[in-house]
């Protein structure tokens, strides 16, 4: 049968000495949480946290004050139980700046009670990174999908202008934005207005009875062929 790794603490001697573990890991943007007991009789003392290499040049991280009243100084904070005499530092989303020596002490008259942590911090997976490598255009910097642009020419309706064409037929360009997936696009020209049968419809119809080439002279030539067929049946 194993005993939870949370609950060892129980079997050490509690409220008979300055007791730490050697060394404490976590993984960056984690909770740390380092745990320090001291001897009975120190219950109304002032204990603190320090970070240095060094005991008697560490500086104060965070302090109790001889309260158990829970303290916090940036992520930093501190808790004194009087009863199972065990002063709890914790360190909430931990950096690997915040790997190195730590000290708990006891302040008190003469030299302090100090014991040495060792904090060893574990970078921690990049999750922008692991969103980027899943996702194809990403969700997160908001990587946009390419975008490309294609032209098409064509040219324009021709007009029933009664004028001259005296220049070329105008081109006219239309520019479509493709984005992926693709879809079908609009093809080249469609959409163009064709000219219709009935346009034009206020001119009038030419029809062949209503005029014909020459026929003006036509009528004017028939009655004097007739008169000379007289003259010449006469005669």
């Amino acid at each position: 049968m194993g005993i939870s790794p949370g609950w060892v603490w129980l079997f050490l001697p509690v409220c008979q000495a300055l007791v730490v573990p050697k060394e404490v890991s976590g993984r960056v943007g984690e909770t740390l949480s380092i745990r320090c007991w001291y001897p009975r009789g120190y219950e109304s003392y002032n204990k603190y946290w320090c970070r240095g290499g060094n005991r008697d040049s560490c500086h104060k991280v965070v302090e109790t004050q001889g309260r158990e009243v829970p303290r916090q100084h940036g992520r930093f904070s501190i808790n004194d139980n009087h009863i199972f005499c065990v002063v709890l530092l914790t360190v909430k989303n931990i950096l690997e700046v915040d790997a190195g020596s730590y000290w708990c002490g006891i302040e008190r008259t003469g030299r302090d009670l100090m014991e040495l942590v060792t904090v060893r911090v574990v970078p921690g997976l990049s999750l922008e990174g692991t969103r980027a490598s899943i996702l194809p255009w990403g969700t997160h910097g908001h990587v946009q999908p390419p975008v490309s642009t294609r032209t098409f020419f064509y040219a324009a309706a021709p007009t029933t202008s009664a004028a001259p064409q005296t220049a070329t037929t105008p081109w006219i360009s239309t520019t479509l934005m493709e984005h992926p997936p693709t879809t079908n696009a609009t093809t080249a020209g469609q959409g163009i207005a064709k000219p219709r049968p009935w346009e034009g419809e206020n001119h009038p119809r030419s029809s062949p009875f209503n005029s014909s080439p020459g026929g003006p002279a036509l009528s004017t030539l028939v009655p004097v062929v007739v008169l000379l067929s007289l003259l010449a049946v006469a005669g």
